[in-house]
């Protein structure tokens, strides 16, 4: 016999994207642990990074492209924002326990 069973996202679930809001994919981004949280996290932001830097679904209407050039080159520098302090926060955590 098999099943599944799925639990919903976390109120305040870090990972939107993953989830898509709706399950929890058990990434850990929000886990207690705060390596692990720090790790998945340093894995989300990195995977964001190279969705903006691959995204190649432009619209054809040049408002709606120039709209969508925005709105990547801003979630882009956010990523790469996150990306570097969970980078720096993962180091420093890894130090620690040296």
């Amino acid at each position: 016999m098999s099943g599944h069973i799925s639990v919903s996202a976390r109120e305040g679930c870090y990972a939107l994207a993953w989830s898509y809001g709706m399950i929890c994919v058990h990434c850990g981004c929000c886990s207690k642990d705060t390596e692990t949280r720090q790790k998945a996290r340093l894995r989300y932001w990195s995977e964001e990074c190279e969705r903006c830097k691959s995204f190649r679904a432009w619209a054809s209407d040049p408002d709606v492209s120039k709209m969508q050039k925005e709105n990547i080159t801003a979630d882009l520098r956010i990523a790469r924002k996150r990306e570097r302090y969970y980078r720096r926060a993962v180091a420093a955590l890894i130090g620690e326990g040296e």
